[in-house]
């Protein structure tokens, strides 16, 4: 009786040897994959970051060029104006208030006709509606093109 008992206890302890031993390779396995899951996470989140910064110094750039256009726009409408009064003696240089109310309507969104445009619609350029409608749009108002991006733009 005592030997087989012994004999059943070796053998027990035997089976629970092979448990652990397979249990533990499974585990090292499984934690190999994830140590590689993560390791391509972490490039591919590198990648992700380096694209960001990219797009983040794009930005930055279209709104330098941006700027400079609308200098330049402005310089331009102001040269343009003094040449008007230049040219035009005092009985003709009386506002138009038409004119002005159409120049008005001009710089308002084309979506909800309230606030004025400040956002450029990529990649068509368009520069057509607010910044609280550019949130809502997934298309040009002006030409129906998909937005693939957009940029706000200082008008005033």
């Amino acid at each position: 009786g005592e030997r087989l008992r012994e004999a059943l206890h070796q053998q027990k302890n035997q089976q629970i040897a092979l448990l652990f031993n397979e249990y533990h390779s499974k585990t090292l396995e499984l934690l190999r994959k994830k140590e590689q899951e993560l390791e391509k996470l972490k490039e591919k989140t590198k990648l992700l970051e380096e694209y960001l910064k990219k797009k983040q110094d794009e930005v930055q750039l279209w709104q330098i060029v941006a700027r400079e256009k609308e200098e330049m726009i402005m310089e331009l409408c102001k040269f343009v104006s003094e040449k008007d009064d230049d040219r035009n003696d005092d009985a003709e240089s009386v506002c138009d208030c038409e004119s002005l109310n159409n120049a008005r309507r001009d710089q308002e969104c084309k979506w909800c006709n309230r606030e004025e445009m400040c956002v450029v619609f990529l990649p068509c350029r368009h520069v057509c509606c607010c910044k609280q409608c550019e949130l809502l749009l997934e298309f040009c108002p002006v030409c129906q093109s998909v937005k693939q991006g957009c940029l706000e733009i200082l008008l005033s």
